[in-house]
């Protein structure tokens, strides 16, 4: 939903305006009670999107508003980061005409179903590129900071979530945008000098219409087992 996380926010000020007008220790007692059910549901929701979210692989046409872009720059923004370091720089991107020169330039380069020895049907599957969501956020950092800017990058895909959008990461655009025209592209971005792509974050309403679980490609695929990727050191 829309502004979820902003609502819950909204309704725990309220109650908690509610709670310090009363003067009824019962009246104060029922305010607590809403106020924790409320912070409960912020924390599942919050819950849920790092355990179940799946990548939005469809997007609408419809904007990102303005206010929410801000937001989830915030939130990249505040990431933590070595030593408060912040080696970071974010650039939203709202232009279709840039992100499809992007999206042209990296196609020039993808293989033909005769070189790569795939399948014509394979090489055609389409999943959300770099100009197929309304805003991309293109990340860059300096040269060992990649870890402190995909956090920064996982933040800001989290916050676009809990405002009711979707949300996928890709990195493939990194190939050309660090490629034989990096200067260029580091221009039209306002990217820092000494700074490298190492993330691009799409966003946009999911295009719900279409649906991914009947094309094993596009649909979500399976996670790995927890026995297969976690090991406990125990006493």
């Amino acid at each position: 939903m829309k502004h979820k996380l902003c609502l819950l926010l909204t309704a725990i000020i309220t109650v908690s305006l509610m709670a310090g007008c009363s003067s009824s220790s019962s009246t104060a007692e029922e305010s607590d009670d809403t106020e924790g059910e409320v912070l409960a549901t912020v924390y599942t929701d919050a819950a849920e999107i790092l355990t179940e979210y799946k990548t939005t692989q469809y997007f609408t046409e419809d904007a990102v508003d303005e206010a929410d872009i801000n937001q989830i720059l915030a939130a990249g923004i505040n990431t933590t980061s070595a030593m408060n370091g912040q080696p970071w720089h974010f650039t939203a991107v709202t232009n279709s005409e840039l992100l499809q020169q992007i999206a042209d330039s990296m196609s020039a380069g993808m293989p033909t179903a005769a070189s790569s020895g795939q399948s014509e049907d394979a090489i055609s599957v389409q999943k959300a590129g770099i100009a197929d969501a309304p805003l991309a956020i293109i990340v860059s950092c300096a040269e060992g900071s990649e870890l402190d800017a995909g956090l920064a990058t996982q933040s800001m895909f989290i916050e676009a979530k809990l405002l009711g959008y979707g949300a996928k990461i890709i990195s493939s655009p990194t190939m050309v945008l660090n490629g034989d025209d990096k200067e260029a592209y580091k221009e039209l971005l306002d990217i820092p000098e000494d700074y490298s792509v190492v993330s691009v974050l799409l966003i946009g309403y999911e295009d719900t219409s279409i649906d991914t679980s009947i094309d094993g490609v596009t649909g979500a695929s399976v996670r790995n087992d927890a026995s297969d990727v976690v090991s406990y050191v125990e006493p």
